[in-house]
């Protein structure tokens, strides 16, 4: 008690110095606690992301390996990518077996005209144009193998206003259609509409309607058409469309065309590497390979790495600048109280008593400044982690509009009727603009570790100190 009693003296009678240090203290726990907050929320919010993030990849031709190989002439060409051969409904599902793959979605779109409904736009289209006595098709049926998996039903682009998506199971036969197709030809749901191959009009395949859907995506509302781009689009079950396309090319001059497209759902971010491993050992071909949507998340997760990234060498630097000044505060200051030390110790204070008592005075400041600069910190972080944040997003931005502007408007990775071709999302990113702080376990821990080794510096420089200082000599040499 009388240790504490004097420690408190002390730091009363040296107001100024004691002052000093606490702001020090008081600068150094409000900067660890503002980047702690905003490391642990970026880490929180990565952490989350790659968990909820879902990752998809398609194999897809490696041009890149192509046109290393390729030998000059242009027939060399069309026969090295002739040779390859195309993957096959039965390889992918083969690939996904894979304990890495979570599902595999297979789409297949083909193009087709009807003698009966009306094309969405027809007035604005040259309908009757003909080639190599063929109609130009007006209509695209698409078969997919999970209605419920198909990107845009996902992402909010196309919306059930009658019927639903599962309606597909019922029903081979079944089909959904836009809404401004129902509308131009009077359609309702349970009305039954026939399709024809536009190179042979006597390929019929008949559908009945189990479903009316919206097309609310950007492109279409940007669209200078009245009409959306998915107006002509039917959407049906993969196996039928499947059948009424490979029955088509049963004679091959009269044959539809249409484009494979496939998906693997990966389990997460972490195995990609994996998977292509195992592709790889599987046997595909090597003139394939996986691309995945996982740069998506690499760019919107890059503004939270580098705020991550810049937060922990800030943080260092806080502790190592912060640190040497109160090492060297702390040296000046047992050097002034030199005085001091020779008088308790010659009255039979012990050494490890007049430590502790310096030990206590340096803990009570520490203390006191520590709960101060917990609440700045805590009241700062947010803003600071937001405004640093945008900061980084912006930058991002700037990036992939450049890279954007250089590239021009973007092509595909190949299609075509031979080839099953990826459909990965081409939405715009939409990064993450804001991070919540919170003073969690974790960070109090860190804190405080952070206060216990500033106070355990100072009391071992004064003990080593302390225990060098002869009393007799201190007062003989007092000037």
């Amino acid at each position: 008690m009388t240790i504490i009693q004097n420690a408190l003296k002390s730091i009363t009678r040296s107001k100024a110095r004691n002052i000093l240090i606490g702001l020090i203290i008081l600068s150094v726990t409000s900067a660890s606690v503002i980047a702690l907050s905003i490391k642990q929320a970026a880490n929180d919010i990565i952490e989350i992301q790659e968990q909820q993030f879902e990752i998809q990849g398609a194999l897809i031709l490696d041009r890149n390996l192509l046109r290393a190989n390729y030998s000059g002439s242009n027939e060399s060409m069309r026969t090295m990518i002739a040779s390859v051969p195309p993957l096959t409904a039965s390889e992918l599902e083969r690939y996904s077996d894979s304990e890495y793959v979570t599902n595999l979605s297979f789409n297949l779109s083909v193009e087709v005209n009807s003698e009966s409904l009306i094309p969405v736009g027809a007035e604005e289209s040259d309908v009757s144009k003909e080639g190599s006595g063929a109609m130009r098709a007006q209509f695209t049926m698409i078969g997919l193998t999970a209605p419920e998996s198909y990107e845009a039903f996902k992402t909010g682009d196309y919306r059930m206003i009658e019927g639903d998506v599962y309606s597909l199971n019922d029903s081979a036969d079944n089909v959904l259609i836009n809404e401004e197709l129902a509308i131009t030809n009077n359609l309702g749901i349970g009305d039954s509409i026939e399709m024809i191959s536009p190179m042979d009009p006597e390929f019929k395949i008949g559908f009945i309607i189990s479903g009316i859907y919206v097309d609310q995506s950007e492109d279409s509302e940007n669209s200078m058409n009245w009409f959306s781009k998915s107006a002509n689009q039917l959407i049906a079950g993969y196996d039928y469309v499947l059948n009424a396309y490979e029955g088509s090319m049963e004679n091959g001059s009269t044959g539809m065309t249409g484009t494979y497209n496939h998906t693997f759902y990966l389990t997460d971010y972490d195995v990609i590497e994996a998977f292509e491993n195992e592709l790889t050992a599987g046997g595909l071909n090597e003139y394939y390979l996986l691309r995945t949507n996982a740069s998506e998340l690499d760019k919107i997760m890059q503004p939270l790495e580098n705020l991550n990234n810049f937060t922990t060498i800030f943080f260092g630097l806080v502790l190592v600048v912060g640190g040497a000044i109160l090492l060297l505060i702390n040296m000046i200051n047992i050097r002034e109280r030199k005085y001091e030390i020779g008088v308790l110790r010659a009255i039979g204070m012990k050494k490890h008593v007049v430590a502790f008592q310096f030990l206590t005075e340096l803990l009570i400041v520490t203390l006191i400044a520590m709960i101060v600069g917990v609440g700045i910190g805590q009241i700062l972080s947010e803003p600071i982690g937001n405004h640093m944040l945008s900061k980084e997003v912006e930058q991002a931005m700037i990036e992939q509009d450049l890279i954007a502007t250089n590239l021009g408007a973007g092509n595909g990775a190949g299609s075509g009727s031979r080839n099953v071709v990826e459909s990965l999302s081409s939405e715009p990113l939409e990064y993450i603009e804001e991070i919540k702080t919170t003073l969690d376990n974790w960070v109090i821990i860190q804190l405080l570790v952070i206060g216990l080794s500033i106070v355990f510096v100072g009391s071992l420089i004064s003990l080593i100190t302390i225990s060098r200082y002869e009393p007799l000599k201190i007062l003989s040499s007092r000037s």
